[in-house]
């Protein structure tokens, strides 16, 4: 991003660039007809998931797949639509662990500003649990749950 830096010692550094896929979601686009991209994002990630699940299963090139979130967005961990979740429950509590279905590679979550807002909702699930490794960049995050 502009401004960023990195202050590179005598010896150098080693880098691993990785290929990424990024996802577009923008709970406010009312076109009608996502797909993903910038210009049509997807408006919830109940959506994009199991698209980006999809280009997973059908593109090994990338090593992650990002979600680039355009506006603030609250994550409704409740909201099983799709079947996104498999959730964990005990003899206490009911559905009290989410875990989102796997892209089946890293995951990184990221804004289009740093003041990009996103909020983990729930009044029954406290844990979340992501199958894959999870990165977090350029973006707020808040937990809103039991």
């Amino acid at each position: 991003y502009a401004g960023d830096y990195v202050n590179v010692p005598q010896r150098g550094m080693v880098f691993t660039a990785v290929w990424a896929a990024v996802t577009y979601l923008d709970p406010n686009y009312a076109g009608g007809d996502s797909d993903g991209t910038e210009e049509k994002p997807y408006t919830c990630v109940n959506t994009a998931l199991p698209a980006m699940k999809t280009f997973g299963e059908n593109d090994s090139i990338f090593d992650y797949q990002a979600i680039c979130f355009l506006d603030h967005y609250v994550w409704d961990m409740d909201d099983n639509t799709n079947e996104i979740y498999t959730y964990s429950s005990n003899a206490t509590y009911t559905n009290y662990m989410a875990k989102p279905l796997s892209t089946l590679t890293g995951l990184l979550l990221m804004g289009e500003t740093p003041e990009t807002l996103l909020t983990f909702q729930s009044p029954t699930v406290f844990y979340m649990q992501f199958l894959s490794e999870l990165q977090f960049n350029h973006i707020q995050v808040k937990l809103d749950t039991w």
